[in-house]
């Protein structure tokens, strides 16, 4: 244990009962060739959701036992106090300093389990708050935020700090029987893996295959954007209401399996963030297909005459509840009038299929959900922030700029006016950086199509399960009825019973 964890012990004791994100969770919710500082940036923007999240979960039995602990240990120690002040010789009595630091401990991590009387229950918004800045969440996860085994899944990721810090004492006993009872057995796995997937690269050496972010060979054909690039194009095109999951391949021929594809969309999300985060890295022709494939289809689906099956409007819809600042891009997106004609052609369907607690100009509780706040809002550290200072062209702002028809210097103008605050210090101030909202619409829209996509597939295989069932009861129609057989396939063993029978 550091000399910093131990110094924050002694200063605030009811550290222990708050959360960070565990080691298990930075990997997973890693980006390939994502840099530190921008995974970090990028977990503490969901600080606040996930904390929110995981605090709607409480046990009512949990809560009446740590009500009345922290009433007794704060008893005692608020006696100790005042005794403390009336005689100062108080404190050299024998274990009263310990006492008094165990009885405030026991109650600051009591207390902090104690839920908010006024906590409002709305977990898939917050859990898709959470999908906005971590970028990646199972399949499992999809409708099923209320659930406990997904609140179990979430705290993997983001688990309490006490927990963390046992795990940390216990590593010394834990990592040497790890290694020799565990992945003993898991050797060749671990060559083989270096054996299949190190490649060299001129003038880099050794890297991992994965770090290509090679969506032919590492992509998953449930998070491809088209099956057919914008690039290069066809002489004919299915449109987007006919694509079928089968179909895929026959447009973007993909060398992954089972084995070689990355799961939860980790090749594709992260040749997106890395393609936003580099303008002016030149992609491969195959990463360059799939960025513009996706930035072609969020544009039709922009001047789409529907909204009820969008997955264009259901990302602006998730992105306009994270914040202020986010609503008011969404805002300037959703107003301009191409989207306001189509979307007075769907004012029912607005009206009635409107996410909870959410709307074009306000948020869900925004000082709450969004961890980006107006007092934090200007840049200091530059070489720190999260890709470039404004939005490049392949971005999907950019191009939904392109299609209601505003300058790009419109879009940038109202995005940094709505969130300037008065300084006392001559600077420009930035409401958010607009690399990471492009990266939230990104993902939210990309997890919608993946989600549209699965349940497509879900659907074929229900109907050809049908069919099947149908087919095999057709069969079974067909076979003779056991009354019209002549004689029984097993003889009575009572010879009477079987001359009666015949």
């Amino acid at each position: 244990m550091s000399g910093e964890k131990i110094t924050l012990l002694k200063r605030e004791p009811g550290a222990l009962g708050t959360r960070m994100w565990s080691l298990y969770g930075k990997l997973y919710l890693r980006h390939f060739n994502e840099l530190d500082h921008e995974l970090n940036a990028r977990l503490n923007r969901a600080y606040r959701p996930a904390s929110k999240y995981m605090s709607m979960f409480t046990s009512p039995l949990v809560t009446v036992i740590a009500k009345n602990v922290a009433f007794i240990f704060g008893s005692i120690f608020a006696v100790f106090l005042i005794l403390t002040f009336y005689d100062e010789d108080f404190l050299t009595v024998e274990h009263v300093f310990m006492i008094m630091t165990v009885s405030g401990s026991v109650a600051a991590i009591c207390r902090s389990l104690v839920p908010d009387e006024n906590l409002v229950w709305c977990p898939e918004s917050l859990l898709t708050a959470v999908l906005a800045h971590t970028h990646y969440r199972p399949d499992s996860w999809q409708g099923q935020a209320h659930t406990q085994t997904t609140r179990t899944q979430v705290a993997q990721l983001f688990q309490y700090r006490a927990v963390h810090l046992l795990e940390e004492l216990m590593s010394p006993l834990l990592t040497p029987y790890i290694l020799c009872f565990h992945l003993r057995y898991k050797a060749l796995d671990i060559v083989d893996f270096y054996r299949n997937f190190t490649i060299e690269v001129t003038g880099v050496g050794d890297i991992c295959s994965f770090a290509q972010m090679d969506v032919r060979k590492h992509g998953n054909p449930m998070w491809q954007t088209l099956p057919q690039s914008p690039i290069n194009k066809e002489p004919e095109r299915p449109e987007y209401s006919d694509l079928q999951i089968g179909d895929i391949n026959k447009y973007i021929p993909l060398c992954s399996n089972q084995y070689t594809q990355a799961e939860d969309g980790k090749t594709e999300l992260s040749l997106i963030h890395f393609t936003l985060t580099n303008p002016e890295w030149k992609p491969p022709s195959h990463a360059e297909n799939f960025v513009a494939a996706l930035r072609e289809r969020a544009k039709r689906e922009a001047t789409a005459g529907q909204l009820e099956n969008n997955p264009l409007y259901a990302s602006l819809s998730s992105v306009s509840s994270l914040g202020p600042e986010y609503n008011d891009i969404v805002s300037n997106i959703l107003r301009s009038p191409i989207m306001t004609q189509v979307s007075m052609l769907n004012t029912n369907y607005n009206y009635t299929h409107q996410p909870t607690g959410m709307s074009l100009h306000t948020s869900i509780n925004g000082q709450n959900v969004c961890s980006t706040s107006g007092n934090t809002a200007i840049r200091r550290n530059v070489n720190r922030a999260e890709g470039p200072l404004h939005i490049g062209e392949k971005g999907l702002l950019y191009s939904l700029q392109q299609v209601i028809g505003d300058s790009y210097h419109s879009l940038e103008t109202s995005a940094f006016s709505s969130g300037k605050q008065e300084m006392h210090t001559i600077q420009h101030t930035v409401p958010l950086e607009l690399t990471a909202v492009d990266m939230s619409l990104s993902t939210l829209y990309l997890h919608e199509i993946h989600h549209r996509q699965i349940q497509r597939q879900s659907q074929k295989e229900t109907v050809n399960k049908t069919i099947w069932q149908r087919d095999a009861f057709q069969d079974l129609a067909a076979l003779p009825e056991a009354g019209q057989e002549r004689a029984p396939l097993l003889a009575h063993p009572n010879s009477s019973l079987r001359n009666k029978t015949s």
